[in-house]
């Protein structure tokens, strides 16, 4: 039998046990519901940024616009106002691209590009569409297609007019124009460009003129005629003489080489023969001047 002090201790021990346990319990609770609702948090953030809005291409939301273009569910949608970016937009055979400037949308099916390069400028159907003809990047505008080929008026344009640049030349009878600086050069390769090559840095009088040889072409520019490594047209090709005054300095005679340097077996004025030393001392084998020998 227990006195009635030690039952009561052990009714108090017991007691004390029993609100621990709870106090536990309920700190457990607290944490386990604390991090359900973290967890559930930021499960929702992360899925809503990757899911999206299940549109066109499945591109999220939140990526849209930094991804790819955001595409209607179906080409009817693809009327009025978009946003331009990354992309296009594909229904069946047709596409849809929103347009840079305009914020428009633009649709076109294969049968709208053409089968082969159209002329820069020349008439379009769908303005924006863009198609590859001859795998030539070719865009419809405003002012028609453009291929960033060069541009050539029906006749021949005014020396010095605006213009521009794009690939190749334009061709009027005899005569070629070229667009060089945003402005029209224009000239007859039969009077314009010399026979043969000029030399490099030879003065020419019309900027811009191209002319063709075997091997390359020479181009009139501010500070002469400048011709491509493949054209025979000046000493440093193969065996082509430089034209009067363009020789290196201090050459002489025909058969000495460029920058006074002699060539071979031919000496130059003032150096002494092959065979004798320099500066009066004889070579080996040699007897120097008035020395027995």
């Amino acid at each position: 039998m227990h006195s009635p002090l030690r039952r009561s201790l052990i009714t108090l021990a017991f007691v004390l046990l029993g609100c621990g346990s709870d106090k536990d319990e309920g700190q457990a609770e607290v944490a386990a519901s604390t991090n359900a609702g973290r967890s559930g948090a930021s499960g929702t953030a992360s899925n809503a940024g990757a899911s999206g809005s299940g549109r066109g291409r499945g591109t999220s939301a939140g990526r849209g616009a930094a991804m790819g273009q955001m595409c209607p569910m179906t080409e009817a949608e693809a009327t009025g106002s978009c946003t331009p970016a990354r992309g296009s937009c594909t229904f069946g055979t047709r596409t849809c691209d929103c347009i840079q400037g305009t914020n428009q949308w633009a649709c076109w099916s294969p049968s709208d590009c053409p089968s082969t390069v159209p002329a820069e400028q020349s008439s379009c159907s769908v303005v924006g569409m863009t198609c590859s003809p001859g795998n030539a990047d070719c865009r419809c505008t405003a002012s028609g297609w453009n291929c960033g080929n060069q541009y050539c008026p029906p006749a021949e344009p005014a020396l010095g007019g605006m213009c521009s640049e794009g690939n190749g030349n334009c061709k009027y009878g005899t005569r070629t124009c070229e667009c060089t600086n945003n402005a029209w050069v224009c000239w007859d390769p039969a009077t314009a460009c010399p026979n043969p090559p000029p030399p490099d840095r030879l003065s020419c009088s019309l900027t811009g003129v191209v002319c063709e040889y075997p091997g390359g072409t020479c181009q009139c520019g501010m500070s002469g005629w400048r011709c491509g490594r493949g054209v025979m047209n000046d000493y440093d090709d193969a065996g082509v003489p430089a034209a009067a005054g363009n020789s290196a300095a201090g050459s002489g005679a025909a058969g000495s080489g460029a920058a006074g340097i002699p060539a071979a077996g031919i000496p130059a004025a003032g150096i002494p023969a092959a065979g004798s030393g320099a500066s009066g001392i004889p070579a080996a084998g040699t007897s120097a001047a008035g020395s027995s020998p």
